[in-house]
């Protein structure tokens, strides 16, 4: 009695297995429909965009605030198709889409020509900016970016909004020459480069000294 009893036990505990494994397996399948699906529009920029600081010299302040400028570009480029999100830095009017396949495509075209057009006016003039710029065209075409495409009026679709996301970004922080095209400086910059190497010297005499680094006789 007590065999049978313990036979049956073991015959639910296996029948009670296979059914946890199948819904396993049915709760898992999207999962990993999902994890073979290609990266973001927003990871492939990171990825372009790191490789490109790389590249470029060690300027911490600077690439600081690219890839600030540039995740809120990014993010705006998302928010915009979003039923709830809300743009950061741009107020635009663009009416969510529902479908989660055509809002996925729109948001991914916003940040491909959004990230382009930002990035491309970041490095123009920077130490690194060859290479990185032939990254970045690279990066933008292989996602179906088209460079002729220069529109910013939103009746034009989620490229022009990108557009002018990146448009509104370019505007945003301090004009340095590490960030924006380089111009001829005036007599009112040079004198002030001049008084901040002064200081400078001031407070590292030693490095400053035309006999730096002598041996002492």
């Amino acid at each position: 009695m007590t065999r049978n009893l313990t036979q049956i036990g073991l015959n639910k505990a296996c029948g009670l297995g296979l059914l946890a494994l199948s819904v396993l397996g049915v709760a898992w399948a999207p999962l990993q429909v999902q994890a073979q699906t290609e990266p973001s529009a927003a990871r492939v920029w990171n990825e372009t965009l790191l490789d490109a600081i790389r590249n470029d010299l060690a300027r911490p302040t600077v690439h600081a605030r690219n890839l600030h400028h540039w995740s809120v570009a990014c993010y705006d480029a998302w928010a915009a198709y979003d039923s709830v999100a809300t743009p950061f830095l741009i107020d635009v009017n663009v009416e969510p889409i529902a479908d989660p396949v055509a809002r996925r495509q729109a948001q991914e075209t916003a940040m491909n020509y959004a990230s382009y057009r930002l990035l491309w006016n970041r490095f123009l003039n920077s130490p690194g900016g060859s290479s990185a710029l032939m990254s970045f065209y690279q990066t933008f075409t292989e996602a179906g970016g088209v460079n002729s495409f220069q529109s910013t009026d939103l009746q034009d679709g989620p490229a022009a909004l990108g557009n002018l996301i990146a448009q509104r970004s370019s505007l945003t922080g301090p004009v340095t020459a590490a960030t924006r095209p380089t111009t001829t400086p005036t007599s009112t910059t040079r004198l002030r480069i001049q008084i901040c190497s002064l200081n400078r010297c001031r407070a590292t005499r030693r490095l400053c000294s035309p006999t730096a680094g002598r041996a002492s006789t």
